[in-house]
């Protein structure tokens, strides 16, 4: 479905983007960049050129050099949706630590209007982190080149780099293993262990920029000495998995943590004589606070809650899916550990602990609207703006604007994907 390298319009749509709608919208993609996104109008031949003009003049222009049409149906047309959390799909893990791996993930998660996201990992020894580490390096670079105008030399990659035309590789989300004990979850308890400045270090010396989020504990040794590190190189520092006291959240917040891991899950309840972690997360506006919006791991009535307490700017909506997401239910692994997939539930076989979901992104937006009542403008924002700045990239993502990624989800009259874009190609069309 790739289109030829030109320049792309989609129409017959309408713009979601920014906490706005715009009836009868219309965006124009060049070389892989937005260059007008706004009401549908004549196409200007100014967006076109090289570089794209920016302001344009109101005139009807004849076009037929390169320029493909994209008819979204009708459906609502989206920044393509960001995912920071996420283990797998399409019956592939993270943790398999290879390029083929991680491009299945891809695929599978582009089907739900995923355009990028974080590969995240589940607790394990360092030395099984330090390949995982590296294939994600690879895959970033791969994704990258695929989309590129022109692409780099094949010369510095493997032959077995596939065609990578899927949701991108973004980087990094260290998740385990700086976990609490008591609140790991799915996690393999064999390999939990305070944060180690030389292990990460190890990680950022492979990952520079792409290192760009981390769970932790905060109450485990070293964590509040570790967190200002990890900000000065520029990772989102994310609390979770943790069964930390109020007093001890608020000084992992004021350390530079900014993000709190799947709200709700994997941290004490909410208790009027014992705050917790739970306590700082709704009520510090430094933090953003992901939600699974499954109707499984959190109640639809306490998401919103939520999202009263946090507002749409600080919420975060992921699918923490696993490799059984996309796939038939039955067992499936997950860092070493038996699931069990019953419907859309996955719950470890020993222990019966939620583990992971078989989520899709465009489903976590139709469920906050379904669900809970949340706006459709400001559920789509959860899963663009809100994810692309907590990744450090709103500069690039998360909004339909001239000189953004051309990165475009389109949501059919069921808000679900009914197409993905990347990049100004098409990479899935629904039926």
């Amino acid at each position: 479905m790739s289109s030829n390298g030109g320049s792309l319009i989609i129409e017959n749509g309408s713009l979601i983007t920014s906490g706005q709608i715009i009836d009868d919208g219309m965006v124009a993609i060049h070389e892989g960049k937005i260059v007008y996104a706004g009401s549908r109008r004549p196409v200007d031949s100014a967006w076109f050129s090289n570089p794209p003009a920016r302001e344009t003049g109101a005139g009807s222009i004849s076009i037929n050099n390169n320029i493909n049409r994209f008819d979204a149906g009708r459906g609502w047309i989206c920044p393509g949706l960001l995912d920071v959390h996420l283990h797998g799909g399409g019956g592939a893990d993270v943790m398999d630590a290879s390029i083929e791996a991680l491009h299945t993930i891809a695929k599978a998660h582009t089907r739900h209007g995923t355009t990028g996201f974080l590969a995240g990992t589940v607790t394990a020894s360092h030395q099984e982190l330090l390949p995982v580490a590296e294939v994600i390096r690879q895959a970033v670079a791969a994704g990258a080149n695929s989309f590129a105008s022109t692409p780099a030399s094949s010369a510095s990659s493997t032959t077995s780099t596939p065609d990578w035309q899927a949701a991108a590789v973004l980087g990094l989300h260290l998740e385990g293993p700086y976990l609490s004990y008591n609140r790991r979850g799915a996690h393999n308890a064999a390999h939990l262990r305070p944060p180690s400045k030389e292990e990460l270090a190890e990680l950022l010396a492979i990952l520079g920029a792409h290192f760009r989020m981390i769970t932790l504990a905060p109450e485990l040794e070293n964590a509040l000495e570790i967190i200002p590190w990890l900000v000065q190189h520029d990772v989102t520092v994310s609390l979770g998995h943790s069964e930390a006291p109020y007093e001890l959240a608020l000084k992992a917040i004021a350390a530079g943590a900014r993000h709190a891991t799947h709200t709700y899950n994997g941290m004490n309840a909410l208790h009027h004589r014992d705050p917790g972690l739970l306590t700082a997360v709704l009520l510090e506006d430094r933090l953003t606070a992901e939600l699974i919006a499954d109707g499984i791991h959190v109640h639809p009535a306490v998401l919103r809650l939520a999202w009263k307490l946090k507002g749409t700017e600080r919420t975060c909506l992921v699918t923490d899916a696993i490799g059984a997401m996309g796939m038939p239910p039955g067992l499936y692994n997950l860092g070493g550990l038996e699931v069990e997939v019953v419907g859309n539930t996955c719950r470890l076989i020993e222990g019966g602990s939620l583990a992971g979901s078989v989520l899709g992104m465009d489903i976590a937006v139709k469920n906050m609207v379904e669900m809970v009542g949340v706006p459709l403008r400001e559920a789509v924002y959860m899963a663009t703006a809100v994810p692309a700045r907590q990744m450090g990239l709103a500069h690039c993502k998360g909004a339909l604007a001239p000189g953004m990624d051309g990165d475009i989800c389109v949501l059919g009259q069921d808000l679900l994907c009914s197409a993905t874009i990347i990049a100004g190609r098409p990479v899935y069309r629904a039926g």
